[in-house]
């Protein structure tokens, strides 16, 4: 074993952050992203008319700089949308969604098509079997799974459907023995690399469901409070950190003890569902009003890097400012440690005065940034919505509607030694000038803060100390 740990950490930034909305009928919503080898994005939601119900499948593709290259529209007889896209290969995609126009009785059918990169369908499924007042399939996710074959999450009566890349149904389950009708579930991810193969699901109620190979429920199990709390996505925990089990992470919302409020919620659980972390977080501007929270909800998780001994992820959601700050709803982005247990690392916060800011899906790009896709709602003097589509680097800065935060840069480069590692009562720690040293437990229990530091060697006051350091900028 090696008595000195080297940590090398380079900044990744670029140059190449934007922000662009359209506008092509009434109520238009960006739903899910992709991206593409060229760096450009394919995505899909609901284009809506202002005077019905109606709306209409939307797909766009738009270049490395966000300008359009295509755009198609499909339905519209009813309330037709798209809610997800996956990558099948490096030229075509699978699109699930909500056709309405397709059943009689107007009741939801599952809509799942395959494209190319011109935007052309190659095929089309559109499937249903009525259920009371809802179907089977209801689509809400989609995925490629180990086989290479496309795996479908219906949400209303809880189903897995699994099509070949041709478009043809193997199989579909319905899990909703333990759900109540209209217990929706929310996201699906198919696992590539952990046996036993088989897929993820997470829904309302905080309910995680494990399903093997053939969709049959291994275990389900739920989390916070019944009633209270929704997962709104999950993703599985390929790489953990050294000491951290595999497992999934669930993000959504729970509300807290005010009236209509409500906080970011994460649940990460082992292989089996048991959890190791639960984590709420609250917007910091609720801290520096002394408010309550308002509203404030996690729509999608990404994997956001591996650094040594540490997994991080990025949360994207939306957060409700008071009324004093204008009462608008604004994306925040949260980024967070594993490693110290759903410790935030840093936020950055998108708003501006006139409108909303919703988004519904984030991407991590090939260059180390993001991708953020939703919509921006204008409620006055009428109730529109723009197609909102906003790339930012790897710290999260982007455009003017960024609201400044607590600093995020970081030098080119750190170099910090620790010896011995691991640690109890001393250490010596050498980092760069002006560099704040926090000392973790293994708990992930900040224990000790040391101010700036030049080669010189520190002794932790606490007496039984266990952890990792942190470079702090």
């Amino acid at each position: 074993m090696k008595n000195l740990l080297i940590i090398l950490l380079l900044a990744i930034s670029f140059a190449g952050a934007w922000e662009k909305t359209w506008n092509l009928v009434h109520k238009e919503c960006f739903r899910d992203l992709v991206q593409l080898d060229d760096g450009g994005f394919i995505l899909v939601g609901r284009s809506g008319w202002p005077t019905s119900a109606r709306g209409e499948i939307i797909m766009m593709r738009v270049d490395v700089d966000g300008d359009t290259i295509w755009t198609r529209i499909y339905g519209g007889a009813e309330d037709d949308y798209a809610t997800g896209i996956v990558a099948i290969d490096d030229t075509t995609f699978a699109v699930v969604g909500v056709m309405q126009s397709a059943h009689p009785d107007h009741y939801s059918y599952l809509y799942l098509s395959r494209i190319n990169l011109d935007g052309d369908t190659l095929w089309t499924n559109v499937s249903g079997t009525y259920v009371s007042s809802d179907t089977l399939y209801f689509g809400k996710a989609v995925d490629i799974d180990m086989d290479n074959d496309i795996i479908v999450l219906g949400g209303s009566w809880p189903t897995l459907a699994k099509y070949t890349t041709d478009g043809t149904e193997i199989w579909a389950r319905v899990f909703n023995e333990f759900y109540c009708t209209y217990s929706f579930a929310e996201d699906m991810k198919a696992l590539s690399n952990r046996e036993p193969y088989g897929y993820i699901t997470a829904g309302i109620h905080s309910i995680l469901t494990r399903h093997d190979i053939l969709g049959d429920t291994i275990w389900l199990k739920y989390y916070g409070v019944p009633e209270e709390d929704h997962f709104y996505a999950v993703l599985e925990i390929e790489n953990p950190a050294p000491g951290f089990p595999g497992g999934f992470l669930a993000v959504g919302y729970t509300k807290d003890a005010y009236c209509c409020t409500s906080l970011y919620f994460a649940v990460r659980t082992d292989l089996d569902g048991d959890t190791v972390w639960t984590r709420y977080y609250s917007h910091p501007v609720y801290e520096w009003t002394g408010l309550s929270h308002g509203r404030q909800i996690a729509r999608d998780i990404v994997w956001a890097g591996n650094e040594p001994y540490q997994t991080k992820f990025a949360i994207i959601g939306e957060t409700a400012f008071p009324e004093s700050l204008g009462g608008k709803y604004a994306a925040w982005l949260v980024f967070i440690s594993d490693t110290l247990r759903g410790d935030t690392l840093w936020t950055k916060t998108y708003y501006d005065s006139l409108l909303e800011h919703l988004p519904q899906a984030i991407f991590p790009c090939n260059d180390g940034g993001f991708a953020i896709a939703g919509y921006k709602e204008d409620p006055w003097p009428v109730d529109e919505w723009d197609l909102w589509l906003l790339r930012v680097d790897s710290l999260g800065n982007s455009t003017p509607s960024a609201i400044s935060e607590s600093p995020a840069q970081k030098p080119e480069e750190i170099s910090i030694a620790v010896h011995p590692n691991p640690f109890n009562s001393s250490v010596s720690i050498f980092a760069p000038d002006g560099a704040e040293i926090e000392i973790f437990d293994i708990n992930g229990r900040l224990v000790e803060e040391i101010p700036a530091l030049r080669g010189e060697s520190a002794k932790p006051s606490s007496t039984d100390v266990s952890g990792a350091c942190r470079w702090t900028p």
